[in-house]
């Protein structure tokens, strides 16, 4: 595989429409965020690590790459949803609360655009 096209297309076509909802999610809040294929799965970097997502074989993690624990003021939002320090993990996109993943990724972007900039 050599980019997110290939990563995405490889995927099982079930989970083809969720992977391309996390793409256009990341795209729309960080318009500006370079995308690649890093530890093979869709990775993207704006002033640093910024997110990356992955289809396991029973869900999908999407990663907070932004240092500390990114995901602290999210954790209520998430709920009951599988939450570590910077991991979100959901068997289907519906679980995860409309908007919360866009304004972890905006705040992500936004963190790592003050830290480069200090």
């Amino acid at each position: 595989m050599t980019g997110v096209d290939e990563y995405i297309a490889a995927a099982a076509e079930e989970r083809r429409p969720t992977l391309e909802a996390l793409r256009a999610l990341v795209r729309d809040a960080v318009p500006e965020a370079r995308e690649e294929l890093r530890y093979r799965m869709p990775y993207y970097d704006h002033h640093g690590d910024l997110c990356a997502f992955a289809a396991q074989k029973r869900y999908f993690s999407f990663y907070v790459l932004s240092s500390g624990e990114p995901l602290a003021p999210y954790r209520d939002a998430l709920g009951k949803l599988d939450v570590g320090k910077g991991c979100i993990r959901f068997r289907s996109l519906d679980q995860v609360p409309e908007g919360v993943l866009t304004d972890v990724v905006f705040a992500a972007a936004r963190a790592n655009e003050l830290r480069s900039s200090a």
